[in-house]
């Protein structure tokens, strides 16, 4: 049967009683809160009735009820939880009660004595209050809801006595019948029985928690035993493992080692305001205050306790508590100074190990903090101690974490306390901590059945320590009786210090010291505070008017109400100041130095350069000693200097700004109204620091690059040396707006609020509309921050504030949307090119970032043009929107040409494609696909379109080809962590373009383009000849019936001189799922003597053959491929194929080096080189571009290996084969002779560096490759045996998915713009296209880059990965690529320190980015990378920021 709920049986218990009360009783009942307030109405009655003479009686009887049965109630919200008006019903009940029996005279003592009784028989609660409600049995609690049923009966029958039925109360004498000739256990005889009853289920109760702690009790202490036997164990085994190694081991060094570890396994906060609470108490105790504490009994004896019983808590704990201002602190440092003093010599003896929590900073009241300072504190007093080393060592080498845990510190605490039973913990500001209850429970933990000691400072609200202080906890009460003498011996202390005149000569100097100490009340802060404000008052009669002023116990908002007064009175200059000191030190979110302080607070209006082109220190020595100095002055003494800042010189200060105006209604004077401006609500404050952090951005800081360089990274250091408050305002602008929009809720409207908030919109709107601020804002976000999550508060500021902002000016309310898409691109800008970009080098925001990301808040830079070639749409409404297929390829020839092949299906076919992964077609869906031929001039200034030529593929090709090549792969997805399985259709669609790009290969025909007539091009199209598919061991299936199971396929590969087309043939298992598919065959086809028609020339592989081949790469001239071979169970090699010219086939692949087929009229032979050679893949393998050499690329190593290969036997049979056709063998070539190294001869195309086309000049090897995390930079590397240098040319945004390791690119001087490079990506064809979502071609594109955007190089060491300064590069990257006819005025990328318009073409060594250029010339000549010309402008003034600059 299910228990009706607790609340539902106290509000039934409590409607049976008031439906018991007449109406006019109903209506005066009234709930009644407390038990004092029962006893303050009884008070009343009986001062007005006749009974006054028993006061004292009547009230004691009459408390000893109401405390044992407040003791229920408390037992009813602890084990029960019922609404708390449970109580105040029954108190209420009571007070109606004895109001019925006040109107009869002498029975109302009656009744309180009747009360009495019922009070000693009431179960005694209070002794299980301090068990948990999970332990109590249900029938217990069952009990407690009864009792408040029986209690309400009783009080309902008690009613009853002084009423009749209808309700009128009774005459006196029936009353006093009733009363005197029916006992009270015969008229309630019942309701005692009850009480007896629940008296017997206490004790029941009481008895079974006994039961159960005690075996609890007996299973927790097994298990620690079980616990500290096993931790034993495992000590002794390390122990003998360390005793033996430091025997073997140089015993120092050793020690060295243990010490490191140890002390980076702890990881303690360095930052010197960890210890700032310490080093502010130091030199401010005055001589003979604090010595009670010494002589005080509980002190005494809890320092020279010795022995420790088998239970109890905190029994070795002292705990000193006090209120706000009792000199807590001070008296600490004092105990700590002097046990550290009687501590003896020694690791033995006895340690003291102190610790100051702060509630400043995160920080500073993070018990991690603490535990990790001690012990490092431990271990550098302990050093030569066997035992806390090897506790330290077992700690570390137990541990799976890099830094210590808290739990892992805290067990580490209990293994010393064992080993090192002296030592003495103090920790103060116990409640300034995150979590005070956990951390006393740690301690007392920690000392439990050790002779470690600790001692507690706090206010006193620590709950755990005030359940104790019953038991063994001592405890040490800081009451105004206890401080007023020290308050008395420091007034006096400071009084004597005055001159003579300075105090008034009517006040004699011990008469001062008593009225003060009456109004410091115990608290030596305030006098601490009265004595520094009558230092500041400028006159005797001031002085003597303030301490006339002082009452008795006054408290320490008076006092900081006095100091604020003070200030008000001073210049405009010093009270903003020290509003501004109050500010930053009230609302920072973390500890702000000095210098940070300095910056924010004189200088974040004052224009700064460039960090990165200042060689001085900001601020200097002398500015900040001054600085400090009208710090002091100006904040009245209640500001100290602390470590390397500043703080509140108690936690009071800081609670008292908080608190702003909320103090005003505890005042016993208004306040002054010049007092008010420094406690604005924190709504207000928070706003202001978002103001100050823009205005720095805007107005401190230059709208330009922050190393005054856009090519160069600057460091951190290097900003906050000059700069220090720059990363405060970058990081946290935004976590303060999202503050201040929190605190909007809780503060009344005012005009400061709507004046604050007007302000801050201004703020808002001046900052996202100044692009080159935002710039600098963006590369000082990535340059301290890991990650943007904190710009989420400007999302949350946007929802807050977008009702409030109804009320702005009409210019102002689109803030809020203005922000939120700020906010939406900021994010974005992160997903593009925040992870490996920015993240790495934040000043790729002046570089790359603005061509490709178009944002209305960022400048756009015009250094670098891109032009796009995507295909144009051929404008049919019968065919697809977007194309299937583009390959692009740039002219082999030096001619700025570029073509793109594009692949145009029918409308029908796209619908189907797109819409699922298994499309079904018509036979109409495969009519009417068009191939699409364009060409580009990049010589052109803009590129231009040259030619587009449109054919018209047969729809019998297309159905044949998909009948064959259209098949299911299986896909693999790993959304949602989960792994899941899919077919998709792919689809092969081969095609090629030739590298004069005059002719084009789709599916299986080739397309040779005439452009030279007049008017629309001559187009002819030629079957390529059948593959001998018996000899690959292929056999031609539809897609439904795969051979073996395999998925076919094949692709293209043409010659740089279009005389050749490589054939490569491709298998993969379908459900194996792998999208790339092996090479494993290949046919070579030529047309040597003229280019109607090609013929087959060789064959080599086989699809039974396990051989796998990759990256194959045509000779510039002669019929020969390399190629790369291997697989499971195959030597890795590489292989060079003459594969002649004429028909012939080279089955397999050779067993030896060598062989050759006898058959065709010109050999065909198959060569090996470096057989076994490669332990790891090829990245790469090419011919060098004389054709003399093979260059290989494995993926281990990041420089390629060159080998000659003109010694082979397929090298020098393709020359005899050139010699007996008469071929040409280089003609209309363009290279440069290149010296040897390591054998090879090479030979460099003048002018460019291309992808896959490496070159040396015999000490060096050079090439050009993608390279990141999502292969989005395109890197030009060079390589020498100690040293790789790299050069970032172009970069791409993260979102790029096409850039892939197929992509294509070259790099050249641009001839229309010596001073630029020209950029070509181009997109080769792909293997599969897959169903089921549409094609994204970012590629072809060409850029224009002026060279001095590119990115400095960078230097690594080969073997160590060590970076090298930029000024160990001998010279840029580039500067030997480019052959022109003065190498004197050679256009070249720039290396640091070089740049300018001149020095492109002299070398000079000014930088293009240097102040002159960037205000000046480099702006005004039209050559201006920026799309609008900022800099001429005169909001920016001399480039640095103006009177209008900004704000």
């Amino acid at each position: 049967m299910t228990q009706p709920a607790p609340d539902n049986v106290f509000v039934k218990a409590r409607d049976g009683f008031l439906a018991s009360l007449s109406e006019p009783e109903r209506s005066a009942f009234k709930d009644c809160s407390s038990p004092e307030e029962l006893i303050a109405e009884v008070n009343r009655l009986i001062v007005k009735g006749p009974q006054n003479s028993q006061f004292g009686s009547l009230l004691n009887r009459l408390s000893d009820f109401s405390d044992n049965l407040g003791c229920y109630f408390k037992a009813v919200d602890i084990f029960v939880q019922s609404n708390p008006e449970t109580a105040a019903v029954v108190w209420g009940a009571i007070r109606l009660v004895l109001q019925l029996a006040s109107n009869f005279g002498s029975f109302f003592n009656k009744l309180v004595e009747v009360l009495k009784q019922l009070g000693q028989k009431i179960p005694k609660y209070q002794e299980i209050l301090q068990c948990s409600p999970k332990d109590v049995s249900v029938t217990f609690q069952q009990s407690l809801t009864g009792f408040y049923v029986d209690l309400l009966e009783f009080l309902t029958a008690v009613a009853r006595v002084f009423r009749r039925k209808n309700g009128e109360l009774k005459r006196a004498m029936f009353v006093a019948i009733d009363v005197t000739f029916r006992p009270f256990d015969a008229q309630y005889g019942g309701f005692l029985d009850k009480i007896k009853n629940h008296c017997r289920v206490l004790e029941e109760e009481q008895t079974f928690l006994q039961t159960k702690v005690l075996v609890q009790t007996r299973e927790d202490q097994m298990k620690e035993i079980e616990k500290q036997e096993q931790r034993q164990r495992a000590y002794e085994r390390f122990q003998q493992d360390m005793d033996i190694r430091l025997e073997n081991a140089h015993n120092q060094e050793e020690l060295y080692r243990i010490k490191k570890n140890a002390k980076e396994w702890l990881n303690p906060p360095r930052q010197q305001h960890i210890n700032a609470a310490l080093d502010a108490t130091r030199n401010v105790r005055v001589n003979g205050t604090g010595d009670w504490i010494l002589n005080d009994r509980y002190f005494t004896s809890w320092v020279s306790k010795e022995h420790v019983v088998a239970s109890g808590k905190f029994q070795n704990t002292l705990w000193v508590r006090g209120n706000p201002g009792a000199g807590k602190t001070v008296l600490a440092s004092w105990v700590l100074q002097s046990l550290q003093g009687s501590q003896g010599d020694g690791c033995n003896s006895t340690l003291t190990v102190p610790y100051f929590f702060s509630y400043m900073y995160a920080e500073t009241r993070d018990p991690r903090t603490a535990w990790s300072l001690t012990l490092s504190y431990i271990l550098s007093q302990c050093y030569g101690n066997p035992d806390v080393l090897d506790a330290f060592s077992f700690a570390v080498r137990s541990s799976a974490s890099t830094y210590a845990l808290i739990s892992e510190l805290v067990e580490l605490f209990r293994m010393i306390a064992y080993r090192l039973p002296r030592i003495i913990l103090l920790f103060d500001g116990l409640d300034e901590i995150i979590d005070p209850e956990d951390f006393a429970s740690t301690v007392d933990s920690i000392l439990h059945e050790r002779k470690t000691k600790a001692i507690l400072f706090s206010r006193p609200n620590i709950a755990i320590l005030q359940r104790n202080t019953s038991g063994l906890l001592r405890v040490i009460d800081l009451t105004a009786q206890n401080v007023d003498a020290d308050i008395q011996l420091f007034l006096k202390a400071k009084l004597d210090r005055f001159e003579e005149g300075e105090l008034p000569d009517s006040y004699t100097i011990p008469w001062i010291v008593s009225h003060l100490a009456k109004g410091a009340n115990g608290m030596i802060l305030w006098a601490r505070l009265m004595m520094d404000f009558l230092a500041q008052l400028d006159d005797t009669d001031s002085r003597a008017e303030t301490i006339m002023s002082v009452t008795q116990h006054e408290d320490l908002v008076s006092m900081y109400l006095r100091m604020l007064q003070l200030i008000a009175r001073k210049s405009s200059v010093e009270r903003n100041t020290a509003k501004r000191v109050f500010l930053y030190l009230s609302y920072s979110n973390r500890h702000l130095s000095a210098r940070e302080l300095w910056d924010i607070v004189l200088c974040w209006e004052k224009p700064s350069a460039s960090p990165g082109t200042r060689t001085d220190d900001s601020p200097t020595t002398g500015e900040l000693d001054r600085f400090h100095s009208s710090v002091l002055v100006r904040c009245a003494s209640l500001v100290e200097r602390r470590a390397n800042g500043y703080a509140f010189i108690h936690q009071s200060v800081l609670e008292f700004f908080w608190a702003g105006l909320e103090q005003q209604g505890n005042l016993r004077f208004p306040l002054d109204p010049a007092v008010m401006q420094f406690l604005d609500p924190p709504a207000i404050r928070h706003n202001q620091i978002v103001i100050d952090c823009l205005t720095y951005l805007t107005r401190r800081l230059p709208g330009k690059p922050l190393s005054g360089d856009a090519r160069v990274t600057i460091e951190p250091q290097a900003i906050t040396r000059c700069l220090p408050f720059a990363d405060y305002a970058a990081i946290q602008w935004p976590i303060h707006l999202k503050l201040g929009a929190q605190d909007l809720a809780s503060t009344d409207v005012s005009v400061a609020l709507a004046q604050s908030c007007q302000n801050l919109c201004e703020c808002l709107s001046m900052f996202t509309s100044n692009k080159l601020a935002v710039m600098t804002w963006v590369e000082l976000e990535y340059t301290f921050s890991d990650n943007i999550d904190h710009l989420d508060s400007i999302r949350d500021w946007c929802a807050r504030v977008e009702s409030l902002t109804r009320s702005l000016p009409s210019g102002l309310r689109d803030i809020p949307v203005t922000l939120q898409s700020f906010y939406m691109n900021i994010k974005q800008l992160d997903s593009e090119w925040g992870p490996g970009r920015l993240r790495d080098k934040a000043n790729m925001v002046w570089g790359d970032v603005t061509v490709f990301f178009d944002s209305p808040f960022l400048q756009k830079t015009t250094a670098v043009e891109i032009y796009s070639m995507k295909p144009a749409s051929p404008r049919n409404q019968e065919l697809a929107t977007d194309p299937l297929v583009v390959v692009s390829r740039k002219s082999s020839q030096d001619n700025g040409l570029n073509a793109v092949l594009s692949i145009w299906p029918s409308k029908g076919f796209e619908d189907a494609w797109i819409k699922s992964k298994d499309p079904t077609f018509t036979d109409n869906d495969l009519i009417g696909w068009v191939a699409r031929f364009e060409k580009h001039d990049t010589q052109q200034d803009p590129p231009e379109k040259v030619l587009s030529a449109d054919i018209t593929l047969e729809a019998g090709d297309i159905h044949k080809h998909l009948d064959v090549y259209l098949v299911r792969l299986r896909q693999m997805s790993t959304k949602y962590s989960s792994f899941k399985f899919s077919y998709t259709s792919s689809l092969a669609f081969p095609t090629a373009i030739a590298g004069r790009l005059d002719m084009f290969l789709v599916l299986e025909k080739t397309y040779m383009i005439d452009d030279t007539t007049i008017g629309d091009p001559h187009i002819r199209s030629t079957q390529l000849p059948e593959v001998d598919a018996r000899a690959l061991g292929v056999q031609r299936t539809s897609s439904s019936t795969l051979s073996l199971g395999l998925a076919m396929t094949y692709s293209y590969q043409i010659s740089d001189d279009g005389r050749y087309v490589l054939r490569k043939h491709l298998k993969c298992l379908p459900t194996l799922g792998i999208q790339e598919p092996i090479t494993f065959a290949l046919s070579a086809f030529g047309s040597i003597r003229n280019r109607n028609s090609f013929d087959l020339l060789a064959q080599y592989g086989s699809q039974q053959s396990i051989e796998q081949i990759s990256h194959c790469s045509f000779h510039p001239v002669f019929p020969l491929i390399l190629f790369y071979s291997g697989g499971l169970g195959v030597m890795t090699t590489i292989r060079l194929w003459g594969f002649g010219s004429s028909s012939s086939w080279q089955g397999g692949g050779d067993q030896g080096a060598e062989s050759s087929s006898g058959q065709p009229k010109t050999s065909v032979v198959v060569s090996t080189l470096l057989p076994g050679r490669f332990k790891t893949r090829l990245t790469a393998l090419y011919f060098s571009a004389c054709g003399k050499s093979a260059v290989a690329q494995e993926s281990k190593d990041s420089r390629p290996e060159v080998h000659s290969v003109d010694t082979y036997p397929a090298y020098l049979q393709a020359i005899q084969d050139a010699a007996k056709d008469n071929m040409s063998l280089w003609e209309n070539t363009t290279s440069q002779s290149i010296s040897n190294w390591k054998g090879a001869h090479l030979q460099l195309s003048a002018h460019s560096m291309e992808v896959r086309r490496p070159w040396s000049d015999g000490q060096t090897i050079s090439r050009l490759t993608f390279t990141g995390g999502s292969r989005n930079s395109l890197r030009a590397v060079r390589t020498d045996g100690e040293m790789e240098v790299t050069q970032d040319i172009l970069s791409f945004p993260n979102s790029w998915e096409t850039i892939d390791g197929s992509i294509d690119a070259s790099v050249e001087q641009s001839k229309p713009r010596q001073d630029h490079l020209d950029i070509t990506v181009n997109q080769p064809s792909k293997n599969w296209y897959m169903a089921g979502q549409k094609t994204t071609h970012t590629q072809p594109l060409f850029a224009r880059k002026h060279v001095g955007a590119v990115l400095v190089p960078e230097a690594t060491e080969v073997k160590s990965g060590i970076k090298r300064p930029l000024e160990e590069i001998s010279g840029p990257l580039f500067g030997d690529i480019f052959s022109l006819e003065e190498p004197s005025k050679q256009p070249r990328l720039l290396g640091p320190g070089e740049s300018t318009e001149e020095g492109l073409m002299e070398g000079t060594t000014s930088s293009i980015w240097d102040d002159s250029i960037w205000d000046d010339s480099f702006w005004k000549d039209g050559t201006s990378i920026w799309e609008d010309p900022f800099w001429d402008d005169p909001f920016w003034g001399d480039g640095v920021g103006g009177d209008n600059a900004g704000l």
